[in-house]
């Protein structure tokens, strides 16, 4: 069920807060004014006036709204316990869409501002993002890609649809662009982790040659490319094809690292989904196959420290939708993993709001809380600029004309 947004008043009124986060500065106790969804003043004294009206009367610490770079508002993250789940897309598709728009309200409810959707089977995330601009609900901002694409007996039905040959992606990414406007390209460009073996199950899908050339194609569309990738050699064909999105990464080394810094592309790590299994006992994994676990979130943190030191370009990401992994408390998940390779909370903070939105060219989303911007952040009962945990304190949420009460707690 989605938590309920309350419609803010037209008129100015005043927020007071014990501090602020943006980009990468903590600011000092202050008063923001906001009217009509937008911040209109602030301030470090309180605002003039005795008819002044103050929506806060115990002040917290108020963070932009944060970015999800990678979600699936189809899937329905719970039960964890495999047996349990139905499977994706199993029910009749305007049911589906109602869950996943009651999904990404809970999402902006949790603190989320911006949702970049990494594909489903059904057209489920063009449908989302047609209801919400059509009927004017409180949203965060969405970018959607349509389907992923798979080839034949390949990893991928769920992210997508499956393509035979490169001239087929090609002709539908003529369809996404031309006929629905999506806002980037998702490829499905190797299989998944396998934690047994410590590898990747399944060949990469695409040679260098074809890879190269529908990353070409598809910007010649004028659209980036997200592929998913794991696995040393995914890797090497994902990076020197050019993919402007490397999403996951698993088994990255050193010399892969190098060039994809080298050629600016974009890795977001993805720790939640790994984290999920390895920490939930009622997963079902034995022991020996947890330490796989164990070791291989060790190395993608190390790899992660490495990137930032190294100057990177990452984003967060939590492949929401995964078993136990929510749009919204996954993001919060993500980052504390993250937090383990040793980057400072403002730095998280940084990737998670103004990074994600930069690179992902959002288009109202700014991860920022700025006189002339929209109202929408976070209030916590304690700084997250000071610990990440301290994301997990959320009590309200402002998105401009709407607000959540006590929304965390319902989530």
């Amino acid at each position: 069920m989605a938590v309920r947004a309350e419609t803010l008043p037209t008129h100015e009124f005043w927020i007071r807060c014990k501090g602020y986060f943006s980009d990468t500065a903590a600011h000092q106790s202050s008063w923001l004014s906001c009217k009509n969804g937008c911040i209109r003043e602030i301030r470090s004294s309180p605002p003039d006036g005795a008819d002044a009206i103050v929506m806060e009367d115990e002040p917290g610490y108020l963070v932009p709204l944060l970015a999800d770079t990678h979600v699936h508002y189809y899937m329905e993250p719970w039960p964890l316990d495999p047996s349990n789940r139905m499977t994706p897309g199993a029910k009749p598709l305007e049911e589906e869409v109602r869950d996943a728009i009651g999904r990404v309200q809970n999402a902006l409810a949790a603190g989320v501002g911006f949702l970049r959707d990494m594909g489903d089977p059904y057209g489920i995330n063009l449908a989302v993002k047609r209801e919400f601009a059509e009927n004017g609900l409180p949203a965060p901002e969405l970018l959607v890609p349509g389907p992923a694409m798979h080839r034949p007996k390949k990893y991928g039905r769920y992210l997508g649809v499956m393509r035979e040959t490169v001239d087929d992606i090609k002709q539908t990414i003529d369809q996404l662009v031309d006929e629905q406007d999506v806002d980037y390209i998702k490829l499905v460009t190797t299989g998944i982790v396998n934690f047994e073996h410590s590898t990747v199950r399944q060949s990469p899908q695409f040679t260098v040659a074809e890879l190269t050339d529908l990353v070409h194609y598809a910007h010649q569309r004028d659209r980036k490319v997200a592929a998913h990738c794991s696995g040393v050699d995914g890797l090497e064909i994902a990076i020197e094809a050019g993919v402007d999105f490397i999403e996951h990464a698993y088994f990255i080394n050193d010399s892969l690292l190098s060039r994809l810094i080298d050629k600016r592309l974009v890795w977001t790590p993805t720790f939640v989904p790994v984290y999920t299994q390895y920490a939930h006992k009622e997963c079902g994994w034995p022991e020996e196959t947890l330490k796989n676990m164990e070791q291989i979130l060790a190395d993608h943190n190390r790899m992660l420290r490495k990137a930032f030191d190294r100057g990177a370009i990452l984003m967060a990401g939590t492949d929401a939708g995964c078993p136990g992994v929510e749009m919204g408390a996954g993001l919060r998940t993500e980052l504390a993993c993250m937090a383990k390779s040793g980057i400072d909370p403002k730095q998280l903070l940084r990737i998670a709001t103004v990074t994600n939105a930069e690179i992902c060219g959002a288009r109202q989303y700014t991860g920022r809380i700025e006189v002339g911007g929209k109202a929408s952040f976070g209030i916590y009962r304690q700084p997250p600029w000071e610990g990440i945990q301290h994301l997990d304190s959320l009590v309200n949420v402002f998105h401009e004309q709407h607000q959540f009460r006590g929304a965390a707690s319902a989530i």
